[in-house]
């Protein structure tokens, strides 16, 4: 057996509007990629997984490091903030809308910092308290990708001087 032909394929550009279509579903389209690709790329990807040379679980890794590079941020963080964000869309969605955030042309990672943002001061101003239980939550890596969570002495440092105010 030969190893398989590796190909570098170019995510272009999408606003935050195209990402959001899928990351804001329940549950989250995971045809994000090859969906993201240019045609001949979708084609070329195609052809590597019905050819075998691409399994399943390469699909799922690249998912998520596409979601990452998109994002900006570690995946579950991403939807994380997505899940919060499709679930308190009547304040989420309408605060956004009046801070002028064009999702039609801002990148995702800019979109997602606005909600997150939203999110942090509306609770907050209702309950200062759990703020750092929210961010830990937000935060948290899924079962199985502990190790991966990056997480380091900044962010202890931050909940713990928001546990203290």
């Amino acid at each position: 057996m030969t190893d398989p032909v590796t190909h570098a394929v170019l995510i272009p550009a999408h606003p935050a509007a195209w990402w959001l279509e899928y990351l804001l579903d329940d549950p989250v389209h995971y045809d994000i990629f090859p969906d993201c690709l240019s045609d001949a790329d979708q084609d070329l990807v195609t052809d590597a997984i019905l050819d075998g040379d691409v399994t399943e679980r390469d699909v799922i890794e690249t998912i998520l490091k596409v979601i990452e590079v998109a994002s900006g941020r570690r995946w579950w963080i991403t939807l994380n903030i997505c899940a919060v964000a499709r679930a308190s869309w009547d304040l989420v969605g309408g605060q956004l809308s009046l801070q002028g955030i064009d999702v039609r042309t801002v990148p995702l990672g800019a979109w997602l910092d606005a909600a997150y943002r939203i999110m942090l001061q509306q609770l907050a101003d209702s309950d200062p308290k759990k703020v750092p239980t929210f961010v830990a939550q937000i935060q948290a890596a899924p079962e199985g990708f502990a190790d991966e969570s990056g997480e380091d002495e900044e962010s202890d440092a931050f909940l713990a001087a928001m546990q203290q105010g």
